[in-house]
């Protein structure tokens, strides 16, 4: 059974920084790095795959193994690149609260500010905090 609390409590080791400083443009890459929880920022410097995420994010898949990506050699999350969509100006969701829901269920409540709203970047953030699915609900 997987640490629903803990999952979600990383969640929001990231989002809280990522909240308060990601519209500083200030705020250097290699700083980001030493914000940002290891766990979360060691695997995007290395470049995690796009597709297949959940599965990369379970060890199912090594770290660089391209049938991760199913052909496609540059589709990998960066930090420069995730951060980049963070920001405030691309990023068209906001955090508004979360909780549990069962012993293995959390959930998350964004407000959208456009439609359709890109939420990979969420996403992200939530595999590598270590969930196991996830599902979108409107």
């Amino acid at each position: 059974m997987q640490d629903v609390h803990g999952v979600l409590d990383r969640v929001k080791q990231v989002m809280v920084p990522v909240t308060k400083r990601c519209a500083d443009p200030t705020v250097s890459l290699k700083q980001w790095e030493q914000i940002l929880p290891r766990w979360f920022a060691e695997p995007l410097s290395k470049g995690v795959p796009v597709k297949k995420l959940d599965r990369w994010a379970q060890r199912e898949l090594e770290p660089h193994d391209s049938s991760a990506e199913t052909g496609v050699s540059d589709s990998r999350w960066t930090l420069e690149g995730w951060l980049y969509v963070m920001r405030p100006e691309e990023r068209f969701w906001v955090w508004w609260n979360s909780g549990t829901e069962t012993e293995s269920t959390f959930w998350i409540d964004v407000q959208i500010t456009e439609a359709p709203f890109p939420w990979e970047n969420l996403e992200v953030i939530v595999f590598l905090a270590g969930a196991l699915s996830l599902s979108i609900e409107e």
